[in-house]
Parts: structure tokens; sequence; C-alpha cells
């Protein structure tokens, strides 16, 4: 329901974050200032508090249809230039300070920072002005307390209100930081997959499955679990790219990545190695199991017709050099170094052919 009233005023996932929290807030500010204009017309009539808070709601409806508009910039300032003075009324002319609306300022600077990019200069300012505003006028309402209010509510009113203004106030800082908290974590998520993923074909790069096999290596070492370590490449890729152009040649990178990770587990490995190699770490699976998956690798690819362009497929094959896990092996460098062997061996023998570093034959 959320989501969808959000859409509505032009809400989507590719919109700036500093963009799309205007909306929670835009929303929060709007059900406030609905609690509040309910309590003024049943506690306190107080016309001038009613009809500048139904103003505001206004205002807040009119920065969802600008939001709606794409004007980003305008939506978030209205919303935060309405916000200061509707509270500067209420601080300095309508109610007693004793009230604690006051408190409200604490979340200028909070929300300033949230919603307006820092990196632009014209969005930093008012950020920063907005914020130094909201702490001044914040210790001028401390200091002078002895301002007559247009109006003095009952002590039971007041004192409702105070409460209603500390647990709003503290609602909308968790709001905040929790916004700000899930755009960190989210963030972060989008740096590590970027940091492990190869940017063409959307598998781990190198350094990822390096990573992760060493992890495996030292935990095969230490509880007698097996694995097989494979590599990957293509024949004679160099004259497709020379034929069909660099273009068909990433196309094919693509599809082939697309077509092996289609024959894996989710708990292999699987990445691009550099160029047209690949590497994959078969876990849990015995010599002859890893071999025969091989050889059916070497069908798939074989038999595949893959698109380079408009109406246009050519069949390309695949060299594989294998290695088992064994507790010989004293580290994953000398694990790589054999499969790499048995590779070259797989191109020495003509291509298109499983080379398994235990059959090279021993100088």
């Amino acid at each position: 329901m959320k989501r969808s009233l959000f859409r509505y005023f032009g809400y989507t996932d590719e919109i700036n974050y500093k963009d799309k929290v205007v909306y929670p807030l835009a929303m929060l500010s709007t059900l406030v200032a609905c609690l509040f204009l309910i309590l003024y017309c049943w506690l306190t009539p107080f016309l001038p508090a009613i009809i500048v808070h139904l103003l505001y709601i206004g205002i807040n409806i009119l920065s969802l249809f600008l939001l709606r508009r794409k004007h980003y910039f305008l939506a978030k300032g209205i919303v935060l230039i309405s916000f200061v003075i509707q509270l500067t009324l209420a601080v300095f002319l309508w109610f007693p300070v004793s009230i604690g609306f006051n408190f409200y300022y604490i979340l200028v600077p909070v929300a300033s920072f949230l919603i307006f990019n820092y990196a632009n200069k014209r969005e930093r300012f008012i950020a920063i002005s907005a914020s130094i505003l909201a702490a001044i006028l914040y210790t001028i309402s401390e200091h002078f307390t002895d301002l007559t209010p247009m109006f003095y509510p009952t002590d039971a009113v007041r004192q409702l209100f105070g409460t209603l203004t500390i647990i709003t106030t503290l609602f909308s800082m968790i709001l905040v930081f929790m916004l700000y908290s899930k755009e960190l974590a989210i963030l972060h998520l989008e740096l590590k997959q970027l940091a492990n993923t190869d940017g063409l074909t959307r598998i781990l790069n190198r350094r990822a499955f390096y990573d992760h096999a060493v992890n495996i290596f030292h935990l095969a070492k230490k509880y007698d679990r097996t694995f097989s370590l494979i590599l990957i490449d293509i024949d004679h890729f160099k004259v497709v790219n020379d034929t069909y152009g660099h273009p068909a040649g990433d196309r094919i990178l693509i599809e082939l990545s697309d077509l092996i990770t289609s024959k894996t587990r989710k708990q292999d490995l699987f990445c691009r190695y550099g160029g047209e190699e690949f590497a994959l770490l078969i876990q849990q699976t015995k010599a002859h199991d890893s071999l025969m998956m091989c050889h059916q690798l070497l069908d798939y690819v074989r038999d595949h017709p893959f698109t380079i362009g408009d109406q246009l497929t050519i069949h390309i094959t695949i060299s594989i050099g294998i290695v088992q896990f064994s507790k010989d092996f004293s580290n994953l460098d000398t694990m790589i170094q054999s499969v790499d062997k048995a590779l070259y061996h797989a191109k020495d023998k003509g291509r298109d052919c499983v080379v398994a570093w235990e059959n090279i034959p021993r100088d």
C-alpha cells in the first residue's frame, strides 16, 4: 500500500537516494501534522494554529505532487521551509515554550543532511543554513522563556502536547536513522558486489574467486574434504574477435558464462579468470564425476549456437584442464599451477578436450 502510494507520486527505484527519502519524510510530516490538527480542533480550539496546520498539510501534499513532476529540489525546499515556519510560529507566538515544541528544531539538521545532496553546492548551502538557523532558534527559545504566548492551554493539555512532542521527535529521528542505515547497508552490498563481480559477465572475478577458493582449500585439508579445480579456455578466441569484432566476442563471453552457470550448482564457484579463461571449483565431488561433468561441458558448448548479431550464430569449442584436491598440495597456488599445466596440455593436444593433471606424464 505504502509503496503503491509512493509510486503514484513518481517514486521509482532509479531515483537518487537523497530524493527517495523525501517521500517518507513528507508523509511522516503530514501524518504528525494531522495528529496535532485533530488535537487543536478537539482540545485547544485555537484558530490560528488550525489554519496554519491546514496550510502546512496542504504544502506537504503539494510537495508530493512536485515530486511526481520530478521537481525534487523544489519539493525538498518546500518541505523544510514550511516545517521551520510553522514550528517557529508555534514556539514563539502561539504556545508557551514549556510545551516543548522547540524540540522539533533538532530534526531540522538531521533531515536537512539526509534529503539534501551535500556534493551539490546549492543544496549544501541550504542544508548548512537551515541547520544553523534551527540551532539559533532553539537556543533563543530556551533562553527567552518569558515570552507571552497567544494561547495558554491547561496543564493537562500542555503535558499531553509535551509527551507527544517527545514521542514524535524520537520516532522521526529513529525513522531517519533507519532510512540512513538501510541506504548504507545497500551501498555496502552494492560496492561489495562490484568489487567481487566481473563487469562484463556478472560472475565472480578472479580476486573474489581466489579468496573463496583459499578458504575451501584450507577446509578441505582440515576436514578431509574434496573438490575439483577446473580451468576453461575458449579455443581460437582471437580469431573470433578478429573476424566478427570485439562486441561479438563480448557476447560470446556473456553467453558462455550463462551457459556454464546453468550447468553448475549453487555451492560451486565460477569466475572469469581473465580474458577468455574461466575457472570453476566444484565442491564435494569425486574425480570421476568432475571429469564426467567437464566432458558434458565440452558437448554443451560445442552444440550450442552462440548469437553474435542479428540472425547470426556461430559455434565454438573450449579446452579444459582439471585437477583434483590432494593433501599433497601445500597450498592453493600449487593446485592452480597444476591445473594451468593441464589446460596447456589440452591445448597442445588439439583443443576441444579435457586433460586431468593426474594423467599428465611426469618428467
